[in-house]
């Protein structure tokens, strides 16, 4: 066995709350950070037309302007989970 397959994967979603921190700062504590690859994950779901239903295409600017706010800000949050987790060491990618 390759010593890259022995690394342990870990997947962590992070959000505001309390829990995502503490799941964060446990990790940071728990295994030797070369030996484990982290990925990071934040869900910002779309804006849902069912609560919109006089709405149709194509939908106002005002609609896809919150939808940017919304990303933006959950691009803050995971950020701050990976920086996080890279100053400890641990090889880190992230998505939303």
């Amino acid at each position: 066995m390759s010593p890259k397959s022995k690394r342990m994967k870990v997947l962590v979603a992070v959000d505001e709350s309390a829990y995502s921190q503490a799941a964060v700062e446990t990790l940071t504590r728990l295994s030797p950070p070369g030996h484990c690859e982290v990925r990071v994950i934040h869900v910002v779901e779309p804006l849902d037309r069912a609560f919109y239903p006089e709405l149709t295409p194509p939908f106002p600017s005002s609609l896809a302007e919150i939808q940017k706010g919304r990303l933006k800000h959950g691009q803050g949050i995971l950020d701050r989970a990976v920086k996080q987790l890279r100053a400890a060491g641990y090889q880190v990618s992230g998505s939303i």
